[in-house]
């Protein structure tokens, strides 16, 4: 099965952000599961860091 994962879903897990980043930490960890193939893209990628990057930076 092919699971796409959108920038909301690794923002959650970057920042620990609750009750989301639990949800968001099972699905990331499906990607060591043979059954599941996890795709993210490179623009994806970028939001994550971009709004992790601005959240440890108000901290």
């Amino acid at each position: 099965m092919k699971i796409f994962l959108d920038a909301n879903i690794l923002v959650s897990v970057l920042n620990k952000e609750y009750p989301l980043f639990t949800y968001s930490s099972r699905i990331l960890s499906l990607a060591s599961h043979p059954k599941f193939e996890v795709y993210t893209s490179p623009l994806r990628l970028a939001i994550a860091f971009y709004f992790a990057e601005k959240k440890h930076k108000s901290q």
